[in-house]
């Protein structure tokens, strides 16, 4: 670039403005004698009243006082025609002038034939040449950082296209007829009269910059409902109540284990008994541990289904799921005492041949002999019912986030001392049931092995004090809870009454927790 095709100053540059520019060196005497355009390659002589170009550098003659312009090698035209200078060139301590070079940078050695012109930083001319250069390194970080966005969002858009027309075939495949119900399941939006579609509504629109994993569907992903056989889904559908089902019957295996080793071999060998009543406390406990741990993690662990209708009242359990978790917590206390019966069958055959309440009280329960009158039987009722409002607000409490919560995995841990703690301070008078599975389950299966009477024993006792008492328990448990503690709302007594609605001021003291919203 020439120096008269660079931009003017815009005002004419006084002699006195040229020397203060002017770099003065002794130049080279010609052959010819003559000073000028000719007289040194590449400079120009310039005047005192002409104007001086805006990138350009000044030499002044010592000898003879004539000014000389030499246009700046690394020019801005030239920056911008030179290559794109990749990353690593910039690892090296150069100047600016030098990373826009249209060669390579050069290395870092002191001999001045390798330095580059520039122009002082603190005239106007190196000001303006320095903001080019930075914006143009600015450009280059920006281009680097966008290399190859455009490419992903072009073919983003072709994918959502390709979308857009299944989706259309998909809906006129259901106005023909033609897999509704598959298309349904797909596309709730979608509908035989072609009202509406799914395939017309506008899909989400890819961002400049982010956001593109979200837009980018895989078809290849399999649907929720496809498993690889029929057992796999069946068992997806029914892991609650086979949760329910192993947690009950690990509960029962401990439980009436237990009763039956030290109650059986006590009446084998009273020298040589395996265990106490604290032994038969311990166990329980112990059963509740490994039935809430097996069973927590996917159903929940309730194992009583006293404790599951308690949680559908106070806690918005689904109803539905009620009678599926009663029957699977019934069948899994059916199968935990079957299962202990035939593994000391030949025991308890010999210490009771005629299977009586002897042994029949190893797996239902019975209450205590001066509790069997018609006016005692109410302290029975009692007794259940206390001990399970006792287990169900401890419970509620474990539940409760505001409260004080176990560290995660260590509820069953504190189950278990609660039904130590019940069995050994309520359990003598009416054995604690507390379940009824824990009752109803095993009383099923002496039923089925040859045990008599136990539906006619004491008017009906498994109908008003194993099912109702704990039933009543467990209700009234959680309404003590609710009632005196707990602030969450979903509990009945924390929602809106209609028949007195309570509005409080903002300013107002009195004000339920922010829980309760």
């Amino acid at each position: 670039m020439s120096a008269r095709s660079s931009f003017d100053r815009g005002s004419a540059a006084s002699l006195h403005a040229a020397n203060e520019l002017a770099e003065h060196v002794d130049l080279p005497t010609p052959i010819d004698g003559s000073f000028g355009v000719k007289a040194v390659e590449g400079m120009q002589a310039i005047g005192a009243h002409e104007k001086l170009p805006k990138h350009a550098h000044v030499i002044k003659d010592k000898r003879t006082g004539q000014h000389y312009v030499k246009p700046l090698k690394f020019s801005l035209a030239k920056a911008k025609q030179a290559p794109k200078t990749e990353r690593h060139e910039f690892s090296h301590p150069v100047g600016l002038s030098q990373a826009f070079s249209t060669s390579k940078a050069p290395s870092r050695v002191s001999h001045e034939s390798n330095r580059v012109g520039s122009v002082p930083a603190h005239t106007d001319a190196g000001t303006a040449l320095l903001l080019d250069q930075l914006r143009n390194i600015v450009r280059q970080e920006v281009t680097f950082a966008h290399q190859g966005h455009k490419e992903q969002v072009e073919q983003i858009a072709v994918n959502t296209q390709e979308l857009q027309s299944q989706l259309r075939a998909i809906d006129q495949s259901d106005q023909l007829g033609v897999n509704t119900t598959d298309s349904k399941s797909r596309n709730g939006s979608a509908t035989t009269d072609g009202k509406t579609s799914f395939a017309d509504a506008p899909l989400p629109q890819v961002a400049a910059r982010g956001g593109m994993n979200a837009a980018i569907i895989d078809e290849d992903e399999e649907d929720e409902d496809e498993f690889p056989n029929l057992w796999a889904k069946w068992r997806y559908h029914l892991r609650e109540p086979f949760a329910e089902f192993l947690g009950t019957a690990v509960l029962m295996i401990f439980g009436n284990g237990i009763n039956v080793q030290v109650t059986v071999s006590k009446l084998y060998d009273a020298s040589d008994a395996k265990g106490d009543y604290l032994s038969i406390s311990f166990g329980w406990g112990l059963g509740v541990l490994f039935g809430v741990t097996l069973a927590g993690g996917i159903s929940g662990g309730h194992i009583n289904p006293a404790l599951t209708l308690a949680l559908a009242v106070w806690r918005r359990f689904p109803w539905r799921k009620v009678p599926v978790y009663i029957c699977a917590q019934m069948a899994g206390a059916l199968v935990g005492s079957l299962m202990i019966y035939g593994l000391y069958v030949v025991p308890i055959r010999i210490v009771d041949p005629m299977q009586t309440e002897t042994t029949a009280a190893l797996f239902t329960t019975y209450p205590a002999e001066f509790l069997r009158t018609q006016s005692t039987r109410i302290t029975t009722f009692y007794n259940e019912v206390f001990a399970t409002a006792v287990l169900a607000a401890v419970v509620f409490a474990l539940g409760d986030s505001n409260n004080t919560p176990p560290p995660e995995g260590m509820a069953p841990l504190i189950l278990m001392w609660l039904i130590m703690a019940i069995g050994a301070t309520l359990g003598w008078q009416s054995a604690y049931c507390v379940n009824p599975a824990r009752d109803w389950g095993p009383r099923m299966m002496l039923s089925m092995v040859g045990y008599e009477g136990l539906w006619s024993f004491n008017a009906g006792y498994f109908a008003w004090t194993p099912l109702l008492a704990t039933v009543v328990g467990a209700q009234v448990g959680a309404f003590l809870y609710d009632a005196l503690i707990y602030t969450g709302g979903d509990s009945p007594l924390n929602r809106p009454w209609r028949w007195n609605r309570v509005k409080w001021p903002s300013t107002s003291r009195h004000q339920l927790p922010a829980s309760v919203s």
